[in-house]
């Protein structure tokens, strides 16, 4: 595999390189090695406080933050 210069660049920069495989014709993504392993997939628990922030994040985009939602806190059991 020869890389053009702009490619090699890309490379050093930690980038991630697409490129279509000539003999398998798909397409591939080259990205150095120490790239790929700080990319590597955690499967550890969640701590409370990871749990609680993708929650937060997650209503967030759903909405949840919606003023206009806080007509229903009006219904909310009282502890």
């Amino acid at each position: 595999m020869n890389l053009s210069s702009d490619q090699v660049a890309a490379v050093r920069l930690g980038e991630a390189v697409p490129f279509t495989d000539p003999e398998l014709g798909v397409d591939c993504i080259l990205v150095r090695a120490d790239v790929f392993q700080s990319l590597a997939y955690d499967d550890r628990p969640l701590t409370d406080n990871e749990r609680d922030y993708l929650l937060r994040q997650f209503g967030q985009r759903a909405g949840w933050d919606d003023p206009a939602l806080d007509v229903y806190e009006e219904f909310r059991e009282q502890s």
